[in-house]
């Protein structure tokens, strides 16, 4: 699921944060901070109340991530309630950790007027996104999509959690929907998404919990694996080297 590789990003950076020598700077804490520098300055989300950038809702990861979501042509059909509740909690997801957020497309059967043209823009759109993020620029915001009956485009810093709105909520032992819970009625929302109780994915909560891939490791790739390994050993040693210099 996306909060399990996320979980996963964040676990890992720490941890080779962690490996460093001791009494040197957080190394990781100076990623997190230059990913927060990329946002506008006078982002809401990434202030607190003393106008420090970085240290407002949004938990900058360190690295910039892309969520690219596909298929988007498979949901497109269903009711507005359902699209909201799928809008607002990517998007509230996406944004607190700081992650930028793409959807792809095929164009349906029936080849309907627009959808051409529309997944064509989205691919260069999340070309754009993945290109600026492998060499560290900050995102163009222009061409942020956050229509429900579209296809996202959300750049890391193009959303707010105003612009989201509050989740709705699922009342207890119902299984009916409040669009205006009391308990969210003067919270920010912020407060609202960190209740854990979003519509679009309550139901995911009592589902069966997904298998790992692969658990047995019957389908090793000795190639990709040794690669991986190599790679993390790099990354390793530049943390390393930097701290040392610090």
């Amino acid at each position: 699921s996306l909060q399990f590789w996320t979980d996963r990003i964040k676990q890992r950076l720490q941890a080779i944060d962690s490996s460093g020598a001791s009494g040197h700077s957080s190394q990781l804490s100076a990623l997190k901070q230059e990913c927060a520098s990329r946002y506008k300055k006078a982002h809401a989300d990434n202030l607190d109340e003393n106008k420090r950038v970085g240290k407002g809702a949004i938990d900058h990861i360190g690295v910039p991530v892309v969520v690219v979501g596909t298929h988007f042509d498979l949901i497109a059909d269903k009711d507005t309630s359902f699209l909201r509740g799928f809008n607002q909690c990517l998007r509230a997801f996406c944004h607190l950790n700081g992650m930028s957020l793409c959807f792809l497309a095929r164009v349906p059967q029936d080849n309907r007027a627009g959808w051409d043209k529309m997944t064509e823009d989205a691919r260069t759109r999340t070309a754009d996104v993945l290109l600026r993020s492998a060499f560290h620029v900050a995102p163009d915001l222009k061409n942020a999509e956050l229509s429900v009956a579209s296809l996202l485009h959300v750049p890391a810093g193009a959303d707010t959690f105003a612009d989201i709105g509050l989740p709705e909520l699922v009342a207890p032992g119902s299984t009916g929907q409040i669009r205006e819970a009391k308990v969210l009625e003067k919270c920010k929302p912020i407060t609202g998404w960190n209740s854990n109780a979003y519509t679009s994915v309550s139901a995911a909560a009592d589902a069966p919990q997904a298998t790992m891939i692969d658990p047995e490791g019957n389908f090793k790739e000795d190639s990709v694996d040794s690669a991986v390994v190599s790679k993390e050993r790099e990354l390793s040693e530049q943390v390393k080297s930097l701290q040392a210099t610090a």
